[in-house]
């Protein structure tokens, strides 16, 4: 297996800090041209269905295989969804009978690379609406993509118009969260006189033939098959109850196809882009427009390109399903001003997905403070995956990085950091996470490989080799230890105000130096001026600066039997009162 690899001059001995592993993910620009024409319907698209027509005499393409379970079915194992994923089930769709049994199938559903509903079966002698938000309340912590009306319960006597406004309060209690209808043509006809009110909602039909397809909705031979209730094109079809059909790894389940936004290789929905910007001034915010509509995106748009020596990161807010903004954030201590630079994102649709070589990819959203809390990864990774962190709002204006380790299969550690100076608390973000098994495959359609860093990265350039060759591919990287607090492997740095009469300049030790050089410089009318230029045997050097009240920063290199290494990057720091 091929990794990033961080590869040293041999003649030039460099800063190794241990902080700093390399997280790749290489994704060639030239394929979004391909996801962002795909046409099956939208995950959570609430307007009018826009699923292509079926081809008569064939399974639609865009469909996936899934079942639907209900309490009747019980608890289910890892082991009966990873068969039922052998036997090409893509999709599941769990009732919400039993909170219990619900939540439990849910879980381990998704856990397992399954994209998932649920369905609530209305009782019409309950209210509607509670019924629909006790159903909604108990998927909230999965990945539900919709919430299917369940509309087969007898009317009892009730007139069309009561029923239709029965179903009315089950989609107005829905608030916004994707919902779609399931009903038989049948009940539909009788109970609410084939009302056409709630067309523009997906339609999840049962015609228990045996026949993965559409044919007779698009070729009816009988009354009771083909279009009803103003539905052009239906969004799902169970095709055989569990009443009749054999039972699928020793689970009692019904039949389905169902589009669930393409084949089942693009339930994973990846955008990528690159933006060229500059900052003019602090609480400037850039806007992003996305080609894809997502329902649960996580950006992680890092690192900057260097036209800048000036330390910054990327900030992030207004995540939505559309679009999102950033700017370029410059440490607290900095003027906020930063030149172009070119910046890589990377748009995931929040979930667990399995992608076409067997892998597990994750993206979700987690909150975030100061202080490291762990983070439960739901994938059954076998071995620590690539993980990418990033705020997803602004809540502080403070300059903030995301900090993780501890990495596992099952989890990590993350938290956020400002610069050293500050005062070590930052109010609670919304942080994005994306962790996928390393290698290299294709996200949606998107060739890309993501690698952990075989060795350290230093403070000098590292050299990043990918696997393949790539037209023009996008970079989004970030450090995965937390082997050290300081956020620059030097001291002083982070722009943090010094009262003492001296400075006390200092680095980590590095293999076989001989000698350093500590390179200073002072602010002074806009612009930085020369200061000294100190030697020393040791890996530190205390100085007395004469210039008071100034901002200063500072740099150095070592030098070894092979000569001068690359110098660092700079370190800032404030003498005296500014």
């Amino acid at each position: 297996m091929s990794k990033v690899v961080a590869h040293e001059r041999s003649l030039s001995p460099s800063l190794s800090i241990p902080i700093a592993i390399a997280v790749a993910i290489a994704i060639a620009i030239s394929s979004i041209l391909t996801i962002a024409c795909d046409t099956a319907t939208e995950p959570g698209a609430t307007g009018p269905d826009t699923t292509p027509p079926a081809p008569p005499g064939g399974p639609p393409a865009g469909t996936v295989y899934a079942v639907d379970v209900s309490h009747w079915s019980g608890q289910v194992s890892e082991g009966q969804v990873a068969c039922w994923w052998n036997e090409g089930i893509r999709h599941v769709v769990a009732g919400t009978q039993d909170s219990a049994i619900s939540v439990q199938q849910l879980q381990v559903a998704s856990s397992s690379g399954m994209t998932v509903d649920a369905y609530v079966v209305l009782e019409w002698d309950q209210d509607v609406t509670t019924q629909v938000e006790r159903a909604l309340g108990m998927i909230a912590p999965y990945p539900v993509r919709r919430l299917w009306l369940d509309a087969e319960r007898s009317a009892d006597g009730r007139s069309a118009a009561e029923m239709v406004d029965l179903i009315r309060q089950g989609v107005d209690a829905c608030d916004g969260f994707p919902c779609g209808i399931y009903t038989g043509k049948g009940w539909w006809l009788r109970s609410t006189g084939n009302s056409m009110a709630f067309s523009y909602l997906p339609l999840w039909y049962p015609r228990y033939n045996g026949q993965a397809d559409f044919e007779e909705w698009y070729e009816p031979s009988a009354w009771y098959e083909g279009p009803f209730g103003g539905w052009e094109h239906p969004s799902g079809k169970q095709c055989d109850s569990s009443g009749t059909a054999p039972e699928l790894c020793n689970v009692n389940v019904d039949y389905n196809i169902m589009y669930t936004g393409g084949s089942s290789a693009a339930v994973l929905k990846v955008e990528v882009g690159r933006a060229r910007m500059l900052q003019a001034g602090p609480r400037i915010w850039h806007p992003v427009d996305l080609a894809r509509s997502f329902v649960h995106p996580v950006v992680i748009m890092q690192p900057l390109s260097y036209n800048s020596e000036s330390p910054a990161t990327v900030r992030l807010r207004n995540v939505t399903g559309r679009g999102f903004e950033f700017q370029i954030d410059e440490w607290d201590y900095l003027n906020s001003v930063h030149t172009f630079e070119t910046i890589s994102y990377l748009v995931v649709e929040a979930g667990v997905h399995r992608l076409e070589d067997g892998r597990f990819l994750e993206a979700g959203t987690v909150g975030a403070g100061s202080t490291f809390s762990t983070v439960d990864l739901s994938a059954p990774f076998e071995d620590e995956p690539v993980i990418l962190a990033q705020a997803q709002t602004n809540n502080e204006l403070s300059a903030v990085v995301t900090r993780q380790r501890g990495a596992t299969g099952s989890g990590f550690q993350l938290k956020l950091q400002e610069e050293e100076a500050s005062d070590g608390v930052h109010a609670e973000e919304t942080v994005g996470y994306l962790a996928v098994a390393p290698g290299a495959g294709t996200l949606d359609g998107v060739r890309f490989e993501a690698w952990h860093g075989a060795e350290p990265v230093s403070s000098s350039w590292t050299l990043v080799s990918f696997s393949r060759t790539y037209a023009g591919p996008v970079l989004v990287a970030g450090i995965e230890t937390y082997n050290d607090g300081d956020p620059a492997g030097l001291s002083p740095s982070g722009g943090q105000q010094i009262s003492t009469s001296a400075v006390t300049l200092s680095c980590y030790p590095i293999a076989g130096a001989t000698k350093y050089e500590f390179e200073i410089e002072y602010r002074r009318s806009g612009e930085w001026t020369e200061y000294h230029v100190y030697r020393a045997a040791e890996n530190s050097k205390t100085f007395w600066p004469y210039v008071e009240n100034s901002r200063y920063r500072w740099r150095v290199r070592a030098q070894n039997t092979a000569g001068w290494g690359e110098r660092s990057v700079w370190a800032y720091f404030v003498f005296g009162d500014i």
